[in-house]
């Protein structure tokens, strides 16, 4: 199998794992919000789908780069040192961007519920 098959694949299976473990998604019912909390509707619903994707296309290349992309980096870094410091930090920040981005949004989406809660109370 070619390398750029691989990276593709494993950017699709994992992306497609992530989509699912969205706060809103099937497998994601450990981070829901609130069940009493608007769920968006209409134009809104498919921009947040939308983000999803691209947020669990992020999450796929980040864990391809981290499987495949150290090679890349051995060719075009210069400090060898500095290499596996910099394929773990890059890795680091692109793949954990999914989970925080989903922590936040389950977070503001139970904050902004209690607030609402609040003022009608």
């Amino acid at each position: 199998m070619k390398p750029t098959a691989k990276v593709i694949l494993v950017t699709l299976v994992v992306a497609i794992l992530g989509f699912l473990t969205e706060p809103n998604g099937p497998l994601g019912f450990f981070w829901r919000p609130d069940p009493g909390f608007p769920k968006p509707e209409g134009a809104r619903l498919a921009a947040f789908m939308f983000l999803g994707a691209i947020e669990a296309m992020a999450l796929g290349l980040g864990v391809s780069f981290l499987l495949f992309g150290y090679s890349t980096l051995k060719a075009n870094s210069q400090v060898a040192s500095s290499r596996s410091e910099l394929r773990a930090e890059v890795g680091r920040i692109v793949t954990n961007f999914k989970s925080e981005a989903d922590v936040a949004a389950s977070s503001q989406a139970q904050l902004e519920g209690n607030l609402a809660k609040m003022k009608t109370a």
